[in-house]
């Protein structure tokens, strides 16, 4: 996996990719995932705030563009819009939900040495 977290030096050049969040804008707009209570329910997610979850996701590519400007030099701007079709979305290692599965699995099982 890649961290999308925005650089320095990319938060001052392009200031308005990033998506206000509480503590600074740290990722580029649009990496954001909003789901509604029938989504949850259907994916069988309980959230918790500030719980880590794994995604894994197939989607479609509805869009791409490349852009080169005259003064522009080197690679040309480019971007692509991605439909989710479907979506998977578990806990993460760090969650404490998981920790708790974790918990109850090392009282039966012995420890995982997950941690």
């Amino acid at each position: 996996m890649v961290s999308m977290k925005l650089s320095k030096s990319d938060k001052k050049t392009e200031p308005n990719m990033a998506m206000p969040m509480e503590g600074g804008a740290d990722f580029p707009y649009g990496l954001e995932l909003r789901l509604n209570r029938s989504q949850l329910e259907k994916l069988g997610f309980d959230p918790e705030v500030g719980g880590e979850v794994m995604i894994h996701a197939k989607g479609v590519v509805t869009m791409y563009r490349e852009e080169a400007t005259r003064n522009g030099g080197g690679k040309p701007d480019c971007d692509a819009n991605i439909q989710i079709t479907d979506l998977g979305i578990g806990e993460g290692e760090g969650s404490r939900r998981a920790k708790a599965a974790d918990d109850r699995l090392n009282k039966i099982s012995g420890p995982t040495n997950r941690y």
